[in-house]
């Protein structure tokens, strides 16, 4: 992570130079490796907040609710602090599955951003609703997709949804102040550490890590041979694979792909890579209903036939 951040940053002033983690993965320790990077700002999810334990006060409750509406001054160290952002999760979903007219991400857009200003309008803070949405996501998938594309653009250049912007174009103009975010300073529920990811993309990064440790660790970059494999099974594509609505055959094709690849790494290492790569589990599938037993029945029993003789 480091080394991808210097390389970026080395390439652009540092003003346009940030860390955007897709899966929202973050801990203690992360802000002060992006901050020593070089990179200007961090992007996280929202769910970082939600899911650190600090909604225990009613407090930490509508701080971590406001989330992406700020941009927080993290500190990372003594007196140095990294500007850090959150996108929308619920509405980054919302907007990424919307079914409906061509306008509709347009007016749930404007929906979200008038429901944001209103219900912190006291706030001393600068406001900046980040979204993030996936270019693979249903909304791209349909036939009308283009016309989709341009409806949304055109409610964005409009303006009703709010001023667009860079993350960058922000802070330069609203520097990062709100010192806490998910719960208040001084609170003892809980760290940051959180993790989104899923057990099947887990084993994929232990799969990678793995390999990356065979190869070496971190000297494995002083081989192009080796680094170029590990830097293409870092790329994210292959860890989002799982949650694209696909056809089980294309998500196989991927993992196939996937494996191949971290056994390469394995092989330009002279290592033997393991048997099994990644093992994915299929979803477990709803219990049948169960079906209720037939009711007795209700008519009398017949008597017995008497039996007789002499």
């Amino acid at each position: 992570m480091t080394n991808a951040l210097r390389s970026v940053c080395a390439s652009a002033s540092n003003a346009s130079c940030g860390f955007y983690s897709p899966f929202g993965a973050y801990d203690d320790d992360t802000g002060a490796i992006v901050q020593a990077a070089g990179a200007a700002f961090a992007l996280f999810s929202d769910r970082v907040v939600h899911g650190t334990g600090g909604q225990g006060t009613e407090e930490g409750m509508d701080t971590g609710r406001a989330a992406a509406l700020h941009a927080y001054a993290l500190a990372v160290a003594k007196d140095t602090t990294l500007p850090t952002l959150f996108w929308d999760q619920a509405l980054s979903d919302e907007l990424d599955t919307l079914g409906g007219t061509d306008t509709a991400m347009g007016e749930s857009l404007i929906s979200a951003a008038r429901q944001a200003t209103a219900a912190d309008a006291n706030d001393p803070y600068a406001h900046v609703l980040i979204v993030r949405l996936n270019s693979e996501g249903y909304w791209a998938q349909r036939p009308d997709a283009r016309l989709v594309t341009d409806r949304l653009l055109d409610t964005i250049a409009s303006g009703r949804a709010g001023r667009a912007t860079t993350i960058a174009e922000f802070l330069r103009a609203h520097p990062a102040q709100a010192p806490a975010y998910g719960f208040p300073p001084n609170s003892e529920l809980g760290s940051f550490a959180y993790w989104m990811g899923t057990p099947n993309q887990a084993s994929m990064w232990r799969a990678l890590a793995a390999a990356r440790s065979a190869a070496g660790g971190d000297a494995m970059l002083d081989h192009p041979s080796i680094r170029d494999l590990v830097f293409s099974a870092e790329a994210a594509k292959w860890y989002s694979v799982l949650d694209l609505p696909e056809s089980a055959g294309e998500q196989q094709s991927q993992l196939t792909a996937f494996r191949a690849l971290i056994a390469s790494i394995y092989r330009a290492a002279g290592a033997k890579p393991p048997e099994d790569i990644a093992p994915i589990r299929a979803p477990t599938p709803p219990p049948a209903p169960i079906k209720p037993s037939p009711a007795p029945s209700s008519s009398p029993s017949p008597s017995p036939t008497p039996s007789g003789g002499r």
